[in-house]
């Protein structure tokens, strides 16, 4: 619910957190430098991204986009940030 707060602070009253198994990877990165960049240029694309503590690296985060309930539903999204140049995999979350 935390998400959701912080989404309705910004510039996103209407949004919502979806607590589905699988997003888009598209970064990993140390708490102390997430990387503005990468996320500029998502959000120029019309990409909003969040962060999650990732669960195999102590102390670094992971850049995500979306959250889907199927594996193949993931994959629309992957194939659209992979042809506008950008690295990215499915995950579960």
């Amino acid at each position: 619910m935390k998400a959701a707060i912080e989404l309705k602070k910004g510039k996103f009253p209407d949004a919502y957190v979806a607590n589905l198994p699988y997003a888009v990877h598209v970064g990993l990165y140390p708490t102390d430098q997430k990387p503005k960049k990468l996320e500029a240029d998502l959000q120029k694309n019309g990409h909003m991204t969040y962060s999650i503590p990732d669960q195999n690296k102590s102390g670094e985060f992971r850049l995500l986009i979306g959250a889907f309930k199927t594996e193949k539903e993931a994959s629309t999204l992957f194939k659209r940030l992979k042809g506008e140049g950008f690295e990215a995999k499915v995950v579960f979350r």
